[in-house]
């Protein structure tokens, strides 16, 4: 979050991140004293995001602390590798403490975690199938260059997409056709289509709470 977090700020109300990377988390609370302007609209803290089933003490491990590349799960890195120990905690938790109401305020979730979003976003189902999301605006990048997710976590994450009103894919925003009875065949589809999770390069999606106006 740290090259992202102070230009947020200067867009929304307040501004909420979680960054585990002992080395980034240092050099973006740096950046906030540098701006104290923001410094009273900006929350963050020093953990990770985990699927409840991953809560509690999570091994991270990077090839260079500070990279944006930390990653949690990985086993195929080479090299002078880092690890260290954070605590991890569901989204919904930790925006609770922060006192973020869904049926209240205007909400914008951006995730990037280099792969742990395979198992991330299907966990969301069961946190957002009774919630309001009129509100909430969720943009995830997916990093099948890194590891792409299985084939059961597509179908978790299809469930996902599904409770939004509006799903688009990559730069050019191309609206992916999903209605409650979408199967995962006519998803794979979709994918190809739009040239969605292609093996080469992140994939970026945006899940719209409320439908855009054309």
């Amino acid at each position: 979050i740290g090259p992202t977090m102070l230009y947020h700020a200067q867009l929304s109300k307040m501004s909420y991140g979680m960054e585990a990377d002992p080395l980034a988390y240092g050099e973006v609370m740096h950046n906030v004293k540098l701006n104290p302007s923001l410094a009273s609209k900006i929350t963050i803290e020093p953990v990770a995001v985990a699927a409840p089933q991953d809560t509690g003490k999570l091994n991270m491990k990077s090839s260079q602390l500070g990279n944006s590349e930390t990653l949690l799960g990985r086993k195929d890195l080479r090299g002078d590798i880092q690890e260290f120990e954070v605590r991890g905690y569901t989204l919904p938790f930790i925006m609770a403490s922060w006192g973020l109401d869904l049926s209240h305020e205007h909400i914008f979730i951006k995730i990037d975690i280099e792969s742990y979003e395979c198992r991330l976003i299907p966990s969301f189902y069961n946190w957002l199938k009774d919630e309001p999301k009129r509100n909430v605006t969720i943009f995830v990048s997916f990093h099948p260059q890194l590891q792409p997710c299985t084939r059961e976590q597509m179908k978790g994450a299809l469930e996902t997409f599904k409770l939004f009103s509006m799903v688009t894919c990559n730069e050019d925003e191309a609206v992916l056709p999903i209605t409650h009875e979408t199967t995962f065949e006519q998803f794979e589809a979709m994918m190809d289509t739009a040239d969605c999770l292609t093996k080469k390069q992140n994939s970026d999606f945006l899940l719209h709470g409320r439908a855009l106006m054309a």
